[in-house]
Formats: structure tokens, sequence, C-alpha cells
């Protein structure tokens, strides 16, 4: 590895132009550029200086052979797709200090199992972990989930969407709203506790859930919107509170669905 396989501009890592398998970012850089290393195929290891702070659009992407990255303490933002699709991609440890993960950041890194979101992320895009089919439980910082998560009164929109291999999932007791689309398509999910405080389930929250068989509502859901849990094709029971108001097309698509009103 030479200082010259760097395309460095003010101090911007632009493009790594070499062919090591293991690749040290030099001391000084304070950004991974666009797309600088998209589509490598030698690089398995990556570490990054202290200097860094943030990780550029596509910056990792589909580079087929990256395994690990360390990523250093002072890192304040990974941008949109920045490693997606770097399909064996296992060991990414995400620092105390991150405040926003962009869309799709991880969508595609189908070697992950494990990965936990700093309560710094303050703004987290949709789509994140997509197609991460070996991440198989989330839930609250701490817990002994494969995905742990800061979220508390509040998700983001489609948070967990695309985690087709997910099977279990654990919400904060202090959540007030399922959001848009939450759970799209997350076909091995067999079961969930909706919270008591929950007040609504928006739309397309379980939208293609086709592995969930039941589903019992607290009384302080208000309304479940359009789409909610549209074409949950397996979903055979759902107990929903008397008062709770139901929108057209909450349940289209569920074949075998009984509904049950407290």
């Amino acid at each position: 590895m030479n200082a010259q396989d760097f395309v460095i501009e003010n101090n911007v890592l632009t493009a790594y132009t070499g062919t090591a398998s293991v690749v040290t970012v030099p001391d000084g850089v304070t950004a991974i550029g666009e797309k600088a290393f998209f589509m490598n195929r030698d690089i398995r290891h990556v570490v990054l200086p202290e200097s860094v702070t943030e990780i550029g659009c596509l910056a990792f992407a589909n580079d087929s052979h990256l395994q690990g990255v360390k990523l250093p303490a002072g890192l304040k933002k990974i941008d949109t797709e920045a490693f997606a699709r770097a399909r064996i991609l296992w060991d990414i440890p995400i620092p105390d200090g991150v405040t926003e993960i962009g869309t799709g950041a991880f969508q595609g890194c189908e070697n992950l199992t494990e990965i936990s979101i700093p309560e710094s992320a303050v703004e987290c895009g949709s789509w994140m972990f997509s197609g991460c089919v070996n991440i198989q439980s989330a839930g609250p910082l701490g817990g002994p989930y494969d995905l742990t998560f800061p979220w508390k009164g509040k998700l983001p929109d489609h948070a967990f969407s695309g985690l087709s291999g997910m099977r279990e999932i654990v919400l904060p007791e202090e959540l007030k709203s399922i959001p848009k689309y939450a759970f799209y398509d997350c076909s091995a999910l067999t079961h969930i506790r909706i919270p008591d405080g929950v007040e609504e389930i928006r739309d397309g929250a379980f939208f293609g859930c086709v592995g969930l068989k039941e589903i019992i509502l607290p009384a302080s859901v208000k309304i479940i919107y359009p789409k909610a849990f549209r074409y949950c094709y397996d979903l055979e029971k759902v107990i929903i509170p008397k008062d709770t108001y139901v929108c057209e097309d909450a349940f289209k698509g569920c074949r075998k669905l009984e509904i049950t009103n407290l």
C-alpha cells in the first residue's frame, strides 16, 4: 500500500486506486468521499483514522470482499447507502457519537449478524438494514438482540423495513405510534406485542408480514391506518378495542382473518 494509492482533495479521500486487501487510510483525512471505494474487489478490511467524521454516499457500496471496517470514535455521519450491498461485511461496530445514519446505509449486507445503533443517532433514514437477512432479533439498547436501537417514544418510518429474517422484535414500552412501513416485508415475523400506550398503527406498518398469526391491540389504540396489515396472508386473528377506528383497506389481502372487538 503506497501513499499515491490515495486521492485526497481538501482532506477528503475521493478515490483509492490500490489493490491491497487491508487498507489503513492516512491520518488527516476528515471524510471518505462519495464512491471512494465503490465496487472495490480487493479490500477485506479498512481502518479509518480518528480524524474522519463523515463517510459519504456509496463510499463502500458493492465492495464484494469487504469483511470489516474499524470506524473512528469521532465519526458523526454515515451517509446514504455507504455500505450497501457489501454482502460479506460482518464486523462494523458503530461508535457512540454518530448522529446520522442515512437511508439504506447497510442495505443488503447479507452477512451482518449483529449491529447496535447508538443513542447519539438522532437522524436515521429508512431501509437502513433492508436485506440484512441474518439479523433475526431486534430490541432496545442493552438487550440480547442482533440489532439494538435507542428509540423510545418514536420509531423512524421504515425503521425495520426489509428485515426479512427477523423473527423477534421487542418494542419500547414508551412507544406511542407504530410508524409508516415500520415492519414492511418482515416476512419471518410471526408474533409481536404492541405495548400499552400505542395510539396509532400507521400506513403500511405491517404490510407484507406474511408470517404474522395473531395481533392483540391494547385499548390505547385509537386508529389503524390504511394498508396497516395489508397482505398479511397468514394473519388469523386480530383483537381490536371497540372504540378503535379502522380505516378502509387496513386488512386487505388477509385471507384467513377473523376480527374480534373487545
